[in-house]
């Protein structure tokens, strides 16, 4: 409801926005991303003494949270990772929330940046999101609308030679999402190969095996999975 909520907003449509808020808080009624979103659509609507309570609740309920939305509001990621790493380690039995948290404030971010047409922070900022993210709703959703809006050969032209990989099992996870299986296992067969020299420098065999089970997951038949993984293991 909250991630409806910022759509709703997105698109103009403030009550819908508001009621989706709303609901979110009724549901969690400690929830302060629903609470700051609440308060930044008062804002917008010059109902200031309303935004100033919803900050206020937001604050108080997790005051750590607004520091990690005013340092992603800044395209601060180090900072943003910094504040996301403490909030983990003193409050550990939420650290699941707290870092879909962290990727769905980022996703914001970068789906603002692609809208905005500059593709070059945003491929910044992407990789760690793909190096973060698995199986993530709000990551996935920017990745179908990246290759909806831009051309994969533009993006690839604007990271260094390791990220080019992540970009290919982005686009490759985009072609299986959209139905293109023959196309997806193609595309994933040729990443598994390109990691072998990945997986034989110890910096970057984390990456290649990364780059491995994610490209394994987007075959649909497993049969071609299978040997695909045999041909990367064979002397």
């Amino acid at each position: 409801h909250n991630n409806l909520g910022v759509l709703f907003g997105d698109l103009g449509e403030h009550q819908k926005a508001k009621s989706c808020y709303e609901i979110a808080i009724e549901i969690d009624p400690n929830y302060a991303n629903a609470h700051n979103n609440l308060g930044v659509l008062f804002g917008d609507l010059g109902e200031h003494q309303k935004a100033k309570e919803c900050y206020e609740k937001a604050r108080m309920l997790e005051p750590d949270f607004i520091n990690l939305v005013n340092s992603v509001d800044k395209g601060d990621w180090q900072n943003s990772k910094n504040i996301l790493s403490k909030v983990c380690i003193n409050k550990i039995n939420n650290m699941k929330r707290y870092i879909d948290e962290f990727i769905a404030l980022w996703c914001l971010y970068c789906n603002k940046l692609l809208r905005e047409g500059d593709i070059k922070k945003f491929t910044q900022i992407f990789i760690k999101l793909l190096i973060m993210g698995e199986r993530n709703y709000n990551l996935n959703r920017l990745i179908e609308f990246l290759f909806k809006t831009v051309d994969i050969n533009t993006i690839l032209k604007l990271v260094e030679s390791n990220d080019k990989i992540l970009i290919k099992v982005s686009y490759c996870q985009y072609r299986f999402e959209n139905g293109d299986f023959l196309q997806s296992e193609k595309l994933a067969a040729t990443n598994i190969q390109d990691t072998k020299s990945l997986i034989k420098n110890t910096e970057t065999e984390d990456l290649g095996w990364l780059v491995v089970r994610r490209s394994l997951a987007l075959c649909k038949n497993k049969n071609f999975a299978r040997k695909t993984l045999n041909n990367l293991l064979a002397p």
